[in-house]
């Protein structure tokens, strides 16, 4: 049977090139009309299990019934699928988890496991129930936890797993520990110790309930997954404690690259713990919303560090301003994306901040978002010698900060590459538009501005008119709240090009 066949029968809902085939929400009708006999002659290398797939029933007799697809059902697809290197995400649920368990270990059991290289068993919140005695998102949960990981130890090509709100709790942890370390192969007796899931690149363990508890527990295997490039542990309400277990681990796993833990409640303890044990090989780090302080960079060692892209937004930083940053700035000279967005960036000292990241030319990205910034802060930070030595600079943020009278607009040329500007709810006036539009009208590499709840009025929305058209490759203009009135638009519309979005 080839993909022309599987269209005419309506349960082909999408290709890719490369012989990729998604099975959409037809893919239950698919499995019950006894296809699988055929799929051997169809190179199947990603299947998704859409949504719709699931039926959701209250009742106790068939509440979450799964359309009728049973675990053998999903065994026998997957083993008909296992001379290709297999996609699967199955998004999970109350009433779909046990199912999909059961079917993938069905599959491995017959010798279907190897082919797996990416497994993403997610739950979607929004589309999936909440498990109505607990009221609590339901999903895989601690107790299937262990029976999955018995399969997945036979999945020894496994690059890709992701459990990301399946709130496996601390018995979930300790049991992929044990398969990271081996120990749920089933060979005790055989005398050889062999690491599980040799060649994972990217765990996504978010939202699973871990705590400090399922953290230490999972450090002691985690060491283990030596090929590890990618590991998502954040909303798992960390802290210290279970950060410095990670931290001990992942010092062991030197190739991850991107490590990130957003809203766990490590502080500055456990993120420099994690600093000192990773900074010099991990270069993506996501630290928002972690109860840090400038502390954290405290006593770290002096190497260089490899970070290239670093999110600290919504953290204590400069509550008690310390020059540890800006020593620490200074040693991340290939970054190029950084988030301080409400940080108090405003109790830091505007030009030991600005002479800090002068120091990291090949910096694109920056956010300064909703920091108090007033506009004798902002002076500063563009002086010579400060933030306009960053000429790679691409992305600005300056969102939610007091700014007007905004000063030194002229300082906009000084990053030629510069192709969005958020300048929204910064309390702009007319007079700051009439003296931004001429200078905006010279950055050519713009594609998006956000000039949402400034008071432009009618003036400002005639200097803007005169400056887009200056600008061809912009293509997004946010003017919301700007009293323009109907003349104001009037004056804008000329200028519009129909790529562009108002």
């Amino acid at each position: 049977m080839d993909l022309q066949r599987l269209a005419s029968l309506g349960l082909l809902t999408r290709t890719w090139p490369a012989d990729r085939v998604l099975l959409g929400t037809r893919v239950c009708k698919w499995l019950n009309l006894e296809l699988t006999s055929h799929v051997q002659d169809v190179s199947i290398m990603s299947l998704h299990v859409d949504p719709g797939d699931f039926d959701f029933s209250t009742t106790q007799s068939d509440k979450g019934a799964y359309k009728g697809v049973r675990a053998e059902h999903i065994a026998h697809t997957l083993g008909k699928l296992s001379k290709n290197a297999l996609t699967l995400v199955f998004p999970t649920s109350l009433a779909a988890s046990s199912t999909l368990v059961q079917g993938i270990s069905g599959a491995v059991a017959n010798g279907s496991g190897s082919a797996i290289v990416h497994l993403d068993l997610t739950l979607q919140l929004g589309v999936y129930p909440y498990d109505y005695e607990t009221g609590a998102p339901s999903g895989i949960g601690p107790g299937l936890v262990a029976d999955l990981c018995h399969a997945l130890a036979r999945c020894e090509n496994l690059q890709y797993l992701s459990l990301r709100c399946n709130k496996i709790g601390v018995p979930g942890a300790e049991s992929l520990a044990r398969l990271f370390q081996g120990g749920s192969r089933g060979e005790e007796g055989s005398g050889v110790r062999r690491a599980g899931l040799p060649v994972l690149t990217h765990l996504d363990l978010s939202d699973n309930g871990l705590m400090n508890a399922g953290a230490t527990k999972l450090a002691e295997g985690l060491g283990e997954c030596c090929s590890l490039t990618h590991l998502d542990v954040g909303l798992n309400k960390i802290g210290a404690d279970g950060a410095i277990a990670l931290a001990t681990a992942l010092a062991k796993c030197l190739n991850l690259e991107r490590f990130e833990t957003r809203k766990n409640f490590i502080e500055s303890e456990g993120a420099r713990a994690l600093f000192e044990a990773c900074g010099s090989s991990t270069k993506h780090w996501n630290l928002s919303d972690t109860r840090t302080t400038a502390e954290m960079f405290s006593s770290l060692p002096t190497n260089q560090l490899a970070i290239t892209h670093l999110d600290l937004r919504r953290n204590f930083l400069f509550e008690n301003p310390r020059e540890e940053f800006s020593a620490f700035l200074r040693r991340c000279s290939y970054l190029t994306f950084l988030n301080l967005e409400d940080c108090s960036l405003v109790k830091a000292d505007a030009r030991a901040v600005g002479a800090s990241l002068s120091t990291c030319p090949l910096l694109t990205h920056l956010s300064l978002a909703a920091n108090s910034l007033h506009p004798d802060w902002l002076h500063s930070l563009l002086l010579p010698g400060a933030l306009p030595e960053c000429t790679a600079l691409a992305h600005l943020t300056l969102s939610s900060n007091p700014l007007s009278p905004f000063p030194a607009a002229s300082s906009l040329l000084s990053w030629p590459e510069l192709a969005s500007l958020s300048l929204a709810q910064c309390a702009l006036t007319c007079a700051d538009i009439l003296q931004l539009a001429p200078v905006l009208a010279r950055c050519s590499s713009l594609t998006l501005l956000n000039l949402n709840h400034s008071a432009s009025g009618v003036a400002g929305a005639k200097a803007l008119a005169h400056a887009i058209p200056l600008l061809p490759k912009l293509t997004e203009l946010s003017l919301q709240m700007n009293g323009l009135g109907a003349e104001g638009i009037e004056a804008l519309s000329p200028s519009l090009s129909p790529s562009l979005s108002p």
